[in-house]
């Protein structure tokens, strides 16, 4: 069986759609109001897709396979009624979001609940068109009463914007494309583990309890910002992409700032380092030179701050990549240390100084033309 929601329509059920094996497709311009606690299929089999068209849940409706193409979700709790939109019970939660000139959203509430037979909801996106694929301003919550600690994962090379304030305690894995964090994740329990693979990128300026392992790429900020979590390990060949816009105006204003409540264990080594991307930034926050960057300077910069300490630290753990600097250099140094009594790492920039051996060879250099030009006032004379 398959329902089209042509554009114009309002079409609003009150009860469950059909058992399993069904497509129901919200076109744009549509709307689908679910107005009455139900199923759409069996929540599983079921596939709705919302191809540029609304779906609104107003009551508890469990429906865990969407596949979206430029579509708004809303799901908005009622009184009692706060568990409106769910996924998982029955299965696994599959979002599918294809590449749209658009950006998909969810908004209001989104509720997981985990059981034997359901213990992850994968948002699965495509790069697209837009420059977010998808944005959810949605809470992410966790159903309770035994039902929680469903894994959200991200996969999919698009970008997935997290701006709600989530609860779920459940670990959330990036495993590729974007993952920026522009909200809150702070439930009373400390949440499970961010893990961010080799594919994957954490971004953002938002803040979450959980503490992260960097095996790919984080990167404070939208642009240059702070971004907030709990403990940190930095592994072996994990990056950081971090910006700098302005050397003078401070952490999270004029470069990127990983802000860590808990501590930063970097289990990188000089074999696998972990990798510090340099990225400059111009005028509007776009790649370019930083104007005010001296190439003749000397710059300290903090990178990360925490609140318990750097264990694991040597400099030959990290590799500076200075690709994606686009100033002039003269050959500077660049290094990582450690300062702020050991909480927190800095990454530093200056011109050596000369070694004792050019300083030694500079020296006889001035000695011979102080002899030669002294004989040759003799022999004036």
């Amino acid at each position: 069986v398959r329902v089209l929601a042509q554009p114009g329509l309002a079409w609003t059920t009150n009860g469950q759609f059909g058992s399993s094996g069904h497509v129901l497709t919200v076109n744009s311009g549509a709307t689908l109001r679910l107005t009455e606690r139900g199923l759409l299929g069996n929540g599983q089999s079921h596939q709705l897709i919302i191809n540029g068209g609304t779906v609104e849940f107003l009551h508890e409706t469990y429906q865990s396979r969407i596949e979206m193409t430029g579509g708004r979700i809303v799901s908005t709790p009622s009184g009692s009624i706060v568990n409106v939109w769910r996924t998982g019970n029955a299965g696994n939660g599959q979002i599918t979001v294809k590449a749209s000139a658009n950006s998909s959203t969810i908004e209001g509430r989104l509720t997981l609940v985990k059981t034997a037979s359901a213990t992850k909801t994968t948002f699965d996106v495509e790069d697209g068109p837009a420059a977010q694929d998808l944005i959810v301003s949605a809470e992410i919550i966790d159903h309770g009463g035994g039902y929680e600690g469903m894994a959200v994962v991200k996969s999919g090379a698009g970008t997935m914007v997290l701006s709600g304030n989530n609860s779920y305690i459940g670990p959330t894995t990036i495993l590729a494309g974007k993952l920026l964090l522009m909200g809150t994740h702070t439930p009373a329990t400390t949440p499970g583990l961010y893990t961010v693979g080799a594919g994957g990128l954490l971004g953002g300026t938002g803040t979450t309890k959980a503490p992260v392992l960097v095996q790919g790429t984080i990167a404070p900020g939208a642009s240059v910002g702070t971004i907030h979590t709990g403990s940190q390990t930095w592994a072996p060949a994990g990056t950081y992409q971090w910006e700098i816009q302005d050397v003078d105006a401070g952490p999270g204003t004029g470069w990127d700032l990983v802000d860590i409540t808990g501590t930063l264990d970097i289990t990188a080594t000089p074999a696998q380092p972990f990798v510090i991307d340099v990225v400059s930034l111009g005028a509007g926050g776009l790649p370019g030179l930083v104007g005010d960057f001296n190439p003749l300077g000397v710059y300290s910069w903090e990178i990360a701050r925490t609140t318990g300490g750097v264990s694991g630290f040597s400099p030959e753990k990290f590799l500076v990549d200075l690709d994606n600097f686009q100033n002039s250099w003269h050959g500077g140094r660049w290094w990582v240390s450690l300062g702020n009594q050991g909480n927190s790492v800095f990454l530093n920039y200056a011109i050596p100084e000369p070694s004792s051996g050019l300083l030694a060879l500079l020296a006889l250099v001035s000695l011979g033309l102080w002899r030669w030009l002294n004989r040759s006032n003799i022999l004036a004379e």
